[in-house]
């Protein structure tokens, strides 16, 4: 009942109240997961990232399945740029559960860009059979797949990706980069245009827009 009162407190914007509520369940119960996961949430939502940090490492402490608190210590690590801590994160939750979606997700990404790609790969197939009906993984995997210099398989899965979540410019955008070193140059425009067209301002809109002005040089 203190677990519900505390998400009512939450909600009607009482967070004082909610966080007394929790510490009074965690205090009577250390084994309340419930309580210490919501808790964690609470902090991010105040941008208290450090105490949501401990509260989930408590979780992940008490827990039989650790690796969903652990996941969100390396989601927050990644919200601080902190990149190596979280990295070094998501390798720990996949040591613990290798099967892990979120974790096998985003590692992947930064091991594409670190240059294991084959390691990248094979993460981002976790994830695409983890989280299916999730484009991330889909983005993942042809993220993987270009660094690789796969084109063909890179563009199906970003195609996977644009099909699941249409109006996402970023998806657009890494296909038009793949068409583009596939060779289909005027496909890699379209997509370029398509990705603006959504939005004036997302991660690569600079270079998208560069890639489509050098080409209309004379």
């Amino acid at each position: 009942l203190k677990v519900l009162a505390a998400r009512v407190d939450i909600m009607a914007g009482k967070p004082a109240d909610a966080e007394r509520l929790l510490r009074e369940v965690i205090t009577a119960d250390t084994s309340e997961l419930e309580a210490y996961d919501l808790l964690g949430r609470l902090y991010i939502a105040q941008g208290q990232t450090d105490r949501a940090v401990a509260e989930y490492k408590a979780l992940a402490a008490k827990s039989k399945a650790p690796a969903g608190a652990l996941t969100m210590i390396g989601l927050i690590q990644e919200s601080r740029g902190d990149r190596a801590a979280a990295k070094k994160q998501y390798e720990e939750v996949l040591a613990v559960d290798p099967r892990s979606g979120v974790a096998a997700n985003n590692l992947a990404w930064m091991y594409a860009e670190d240059g294991r790609v084959e390691d990248a790969i094979r993460l981002a197939t976790v994830a695409t059979e983890e989280l299916r009906g999730r484009p991330e993984a889909d983005d993942t995997l042809g993220w993987a797949y270009y660094h690789r210099g796969t084109m063909t398989r890179a563009i199906a899965a970003f195609e996977r990706a644009i099909e699941k979540a249409p109006e996402r410019p970023i998806y657009h955008y890494h296909l038009g980069l793949a068409l583009d070193r596939a060779g289909s140059a005027d496909k890699a425009r379209a997509a370029f245009k398509r990705a603006l067209s959504f939005k004036a301002d997302f991660a690569g809109s600079d270079d998208a827009r560069a890639r489509l002005a050098w080409g209309d040089r004379p």
